[in-house]
């Protein structure tokens, strides 16, 4: 068993870990806008309805893709992951 991190350091991996989300949703957001301007502008009259389903589906992937990505790279970092890598047969 790994030893339990300091409480400043978990503060510090926590607001870091909400600065680098709120990033990747404003990144996120703005891939959002670029491909439904895009879409916008390449098509002649295109319905709201599929400029709507556009931003949604574009930028709703990319957040939740990020996110995931994010969480992994977090999890493997505090060290959550050692106990779930150990596979000796004889330790439980």
């Amino acid at each position: 068993m790994e030893p339990v991190p300091e409480p400043e350091t978990q503060f510090f991996e926590r607001r870091r870990l909400k600065v680098m989300l709120k990033r990747m949703a404003l990144v996120s957001l703005a891939v959002g806008v670029a491909v439904t301007l895009y879409i916008g502008v390449s098509e002649e009259g295109p319905s709201i309805h599929l400029l709507l389903a556009t931003f949604i589906l574009s930028a709703g992937s990319m957040i939740v893709g990020t996110f995931l990505m994010t969480l992994i790279y977090f999890s493997s970092r505090s060290g959550m992951d050692a106990d779930a890598a150990n596979h000796d047969e004889g330790k439980p």
